[in-house]
């Protein structure tokens, strides 16, 4: 058992203990999303909607601030790469919304991660959003949320389907740091459209800046989200 700091976006901290933590990601169908209702009966179609295929990963750095590894096998936590270290495991693919609570999510057991893990970030993204032309906003009741895994108690949430995410396809939405034995979960809400964008915005996580191995790395892993 570890202890856990969170931190929202107003500041409010928040220390608990627990063994698990479950990073839930949640929307409806496209169907269901009141701007593709809106837009249905200001154009009078009454054509179905695309898909919203939102996709959860996690994105694993070691103590140096680097990515965990150049492999992105072993630094992306996703759909296609479900498990890693034996603490965290992805529990599966949604590509609608259907459903009720988390439609995606995953869990970091703290007690089987490496010593030398000191940082994960998670992240949301919209798979081919740029061929559909879709953007956070057209995902009805999207989220992204921290959960004691332990108690099933939310510890803070993150709303992705609001105004200011106009255009974003992409989120990078909360920290989980190491600070000695415990860990401090942060929210950070940068959204971006593309993958170049995001490759730029990791600068912000790293000490040094980007290296050449890095800029591979995530751009294999970021094609494979759609980002």
């Amino acid at each position: 058992m570890v202890t856990v700091k969170s931190t929202d976006k107003q500041g409010k901290t928040a220390t608990r203990q627990l063994n698990t933590l479950l990073v839930g990601l949640g929307w409806d169908e496209a169907q269901h999303s009141l701007l593709n209702r809106l837009r249905g009966l200001i154009s009078g179609s009454s054509e179905a909607a695309p898909d919203l295929d939102l996709d959860l990963s996690l994105v694993v750095f070691g103590e140096d601030g680097e990515l965990y590894d150049v492999d992105p096998r072993r630094s992306f936590v996703y759909h296609d790469n479900l498990k890693l270290f034996g603490a965290i495991k992805h529990h599966g693919n949604n590509r609608t919304g259907e459903g009720d609570g988390c439609d995606e999510y995953i869990t970091i057991n703290f007690e089987f991660l490496p010593e030398d893990v000191g940082k994960m970030t998670a992240v949301v993204n919209i798979t081919n959003s740029i061929r559909r032309k879709q953007d956070f906003t057209q995902a009805g009741n999207a989220y992204i949320t921290l959960i004691d895994f332990d108690k099933m108690e939310e510890i803070c949430t993150l709303k992705l389907n609001k105004v200011s995410n106009i255009g974003m396809a992409g989120v990078f939405a909360f920290d989980i740091e190491r600070t000695g034995k415990n860990w401090n979960c942060k929210v950070i809400d940068k959204p971006c459209k593309t993958a170049d964008k995001a490759i730029s915005m990791f600068q912000h996580y790293l000490d040094e800046g980007l290296n050449r191995s890095l800029d591979i790395a995530f751009r294999q892993a970021a094609k494979h989200r759609g980002l």
